[in-house]
């Protein structure tokens, strides 16, 4: 009898370890903080402001990308791509980023953040590739990181593009200035101040190009050119400085004639019957000017 009970007793502790040893194998082990790769990188993205307005001027909203390790520390020195996209994942021509591109690349600071500026497009702009003349739309700015062998980790934020198609009727002016208008050439190169003034029914027209052109006679822009551009700032006014010749590369007084052009893809002066719905028209925007060129004494 006592070699039976001591049996049983056998059994039982052979089923309680198997028991343990089955429950030591089921437990969930959770990954740490080094791997694997996959889980150990978090990319997260957004836009300030996320809506942006299209219309006779564009607008900006700060995109900013942060980097981070599984633990929350930061990933430094790393690059980061950005791209402007659609709904569906397909690069879109809509708008740029830091500038004039729709494609940007940055490296992240020791705080794992990096930032870029998305300018959204002006309402001509959208008309003119089809976009529709009211509806607005949603764009995606994607972020992307390369990682190890294949791995890509990619994230986007998105961005409503309100149309503002009113904005662009009325009238619409442009100015050409010199300051001064007349100029004294002696041994040193005289300067005057070109303004090109862009506005719509007196209020600026901002951040487009004016092209400035020497038509005719001697001088150069500050760039050596004979052709540049300047953007327009807060009040509409695009600035470059002309320089005439000095006094021995003129025989006589004379005249040097600018043209200014802002940039433009259609221009609509008011009318009251005017139809959103029918096609622009592409007429060009522009004026000339005359600065008078005096020869100094020999």
């Amino acid at each position: 009898m006592k070699r039976l009970f001591r049996n049983i007793g056998l059994c039982v502790a052979i089923l309680g370890m198997m028991c343990f040893w089955s429950c030591t194998r089921s437990e969930v082990e959770y990954p740490g903080p080094t791997g694997p790769s996959t889980l150990a990188l978090i990319l997260q993205i957004s836009a300030s402001p996320n809506v942006v307005y299209a219309g006779i001027n564009r607008q900006d909203t700060v995109i900013t990308a942060s980097l981070k390790k599984f633990d929350g520390s930061p990933y430094s020195n790393e690059t980061i791509y950005f791209e402007v996209r659609n709904q569906i994942g397909g690069r879109i021509d809509v708008g740029f980023l830091d500038g004039s591109q729709s494609v940007a690349t940055k490296l992240t600071d020791s705080g794992g953040q990096v930032s870029v500026t998305y300018t959204s497009p002006t309402a001509d702009e959208l008309i003119q590739q089809n976009l529709g003349a009211q509806d607005d739309f949603e764009i995606m700015i994607y972020a992307y990181v390369a990682w190890e062998g294949k791995e890509i980790v990619a994230e986007s934020t998105p961005i409503v593009i309100v149309k503002d198609i009113t904005d662009i009727t009325g009238d619409v002016s442009f100015e050409l200035q010199a300051f001064p208008n007349v100029l004294w050439c002696d041994s040193t190169p005289p300067e005057s101040e070109i303004r090109g003034i862009f506005l719509l029914d007196g209020q600026p027209i901002t951040n487009r190009r004016v092209y400035f052109k020497i038509l005719s006679g001697p001088g150069k822009f500050a760039d050596g050119f004979a052709k540049t551009f300047a953007e327009t700032n807060a009040n509409g006014v695009a600035t470059v400085t002309y320089l005439g010749p000095t006094r021995d590369n003129m025989s006589y007084d004379t005249f040097v004639t600018i043209e200014g052009q802002p940039e433009t893809s259609w221009i609509h002066i008011y009318d009251p019957t005017y139809d959103p719905n029918s096609p622009p028209s592409y007429d060009y925007l522009y004026k000339q000017m005359d600065i008078r060129l005096i020869r100094g004494h020999d």
